[in-house]
């Protein structure tokens, strides 16, 4: 009988050696993201975030002004609370990016 396991931040297989695991990151669990916020995975830029998120995760971004170009190559939900984007562009490389909860400024709306 196959055994599942829906939740996990750290497993340990007892066999000799045991086997480890702790990071809930390399095994494909959507994770949320911060930027301005405070505690864990929190991030002082959003390209940051960006980088350093898998696709499926959220990136929540905090209250303030960003002044940065964003490029975004995986499927993310980047949501601002009260947050400003200043920026010469945005550049979307995936499907299923979802952007709400900004108000941005200095880029032009162009399709390709």
């Amino acid at each position: 009988m196959p055994f599942y396991i829906k939740a996990v931040e750290e497993l340990i297989i007892f066999d000799n050696p045991p086997i480890s695991l702790i990071s809930n990151k390399k095994i494909g669990f959507n994770i949320v993201l911060h930027v301005g916020g405070n505690g864990e995975r929190n991030y002082t830029k959003i390209q940051d975030a960006i980088n350093d998120s898998n696709g499926g995760d959220t990136i929540i971004v905090h209250g303030g002004i960003y002044e940065e170009n964003l490029t975004v190559n995986k499927s993310l939900k980047i949501f601002g609370e009260n947050a400003k984007i200043k920026t010469s562009s945005i550049e979307i490389y995936s499907n299923d990016v979802y952007i709400e909860g900004f108000s941005i400024e200095g880029v032009k709306k162009e399709i390709q």
